[in-house]
């Protein structure tokens, strides 16, 4: 579960339920804390992947790491941001609320574009 400033792991025993902190988040980004997350994702091997409004942070084993975007990705909205999802072969993506998408290179340890975009969403 995620807050405003936190993602905390939630353990439902049969008489109580505990909660943990599992990554801090402040009002300023740092390199190890969380900026208002929006969306977490866990990929095929474990890895926790945390939308923030201008950036995407990857929590697996290890420091955290934040990737941040280009101000044309950062969102105006501030329920949403970027959206994650694998492919049959196990590449991870992310969509900006822009609609450009990105794959993660796992060797280079980057976020590369794709020359495809999804178009976004204009307001109704």
């Amino acid at each position: 579960m995620y807050g405003d400033l936190d993602l905390i792991e939630i353990d439902n025993r049969i008489d109580t339920v505990m909660f943990k902190s599992v990554l801090r988040g402040t009002r300023n980004p740092t390199d190890s804390t969380l900026w208002f997350p929006k969306t977490v994702f866990e990929d095929n091997v474990n890895v926790l992947w945390i939308a923030e409004p201008q950036s995407v942070m990857r929590v697996g084993k290890g420091k955290p790491r934040r990737f941040t975007f280009g101000i044309e990705d950062r969102s105006p909205q501030f329920l949403r941001s970027f959206a994650f999802f694998e492919d049959r072969k196990g590449f991870l993506y992310t969509t900006s609320y822009a609609g450009n998408v990105y794959m993660f290179d796992d060797d280079e340890y980057i976020f590369i574009k794709e020359p495809i975009s999804f178009p976004p969403r204009l307001p109704t």
